[in-house]
Parts: structure tokens; C-alpha cells; sequence
């Protein structure tokens, strides 16, 4: 059987390949930055995409069940990546998750996948597993509030 780890190794073909591909550069690379050089930067970075992934997989096991078709793909890790960047606006300090940006970001995301689940099947020959996007997604950010080094992490309570 697949993890909740492997899954991101598997695809469904050279398009989904390409896709995930190009959205672990859009959004990977702004992520990694703020987690800064070297080896601790790059451990964290690699903790906050398997979290993401392991968190979209949660999300569509618990959603489709144990004896669901197994979803592949590293869209969970992208999607976590993507919320992670968006943490981050052009200040290079990071947004509160409940900053009206950031609410706007996560709204648009989820029409985006909703867009996808109903036209996806049509334009790309498969289904959408939305459930990986947003458990990915959710878990992704929440991740970055606290793998970000301290001092780009907002106040979320108090002074």
C-alpha cells in the first residue's frame, strides 16, 4: 500500500509530473528563503514539505476512507509550499494567517479547487484530489507559523 509520504513520489502521468513540478519552483523557492542557509534551512524546509504532503494525505484518507482510490501526487506538498510563501508578503515579515490578505489568498485557493473539481475531470482526463490540496494547504501554513525562524513569526496573541 502507498503512505502518507509516498504518494507525492507518484503521478498520473508527464503532465501532472510537469505541474506539480513547476508549482514546487514557484512556490518552493520562496519558502526555502525564509527558512534561511545551509542545512538547518534546508531540514526545515524538507520537515514543512513532508508535513504538507502528510497532512493532504490525512485530509483525503479521512474524507475518502481506507478502500478510496489512492491519491498520487505532490500537490499536497505544493499546496502547503504555496501557503507557506503567501505567509509572507513584500515586507519579508510574515502576515497573521487571519490578515485579511492572506483570508483572501486561501479564498482564492479554494475557488481555484473548486473550479478544478468540476471542470478537472474534463480538461485533464482525471479527477482532482481537493481534499490533499487543502489538507496540504492548511497543514502547510500552519507549519511555516512555526518552522519560520522566530523573529519573521507575527504576534497572534497579545503585544
Amino acid at each position: 500500500g502507498l503512505t502518507l509520504i509516498s504518494t507525492a513520489l507518484l503521478h498520473s502521468g508527464w503532465m501532472h509530473v510537469l505541474t506539480n513540478s513547476a508549482m514546487l519552483l514557484a512556490f518552493g523557492a520562496p519558502s526555502a528563503r525564509v527558512m534561511g542557509p545551509g542545512w538547518v534551512g534546508a531540514s526545515k524546509w524538507m520537515l514543512l514539505l513532508v508535513g504538507a504532503v502528510t497532512a493532504g494525505s490525512l485530509l483525503y484518507l479521512v474524507v475518502r476512507g481506507a478502500g478510496g482510490p489512492p491519491a498520487v501526487g505532490a500537490s499536497g506538498g505544493t499546496s502547503g509550499l504555496m501557503a507557506a510563501a503567501f505567509l509572507f508578503g513584500p515586507s519579508r515579515r510574515m502576515r497573521s494567517p487571519l490578515s485579511r490578505e492572506f483570508l483572501t489568498i486561501s479564498l482564492a485557493f479554494a475557488l481555484i479547487n473548486l473550479v478544478l473539481v468540476l471542470a478537472g475531470p474534463q480538461l485533464l482526463g482525471a479527477p482532482i484530489a481537493w481534499e490533499a490540496h487543502a489538507g496540504g494547504f492548511v497543514g502547510g501554513g500552519a507549519m511555516m507559523l512555526v518552522l519560520a525562524p522566530q523573529h519573521l513569526r507575527p504576534r497572534l496573541v497579545g503585544r
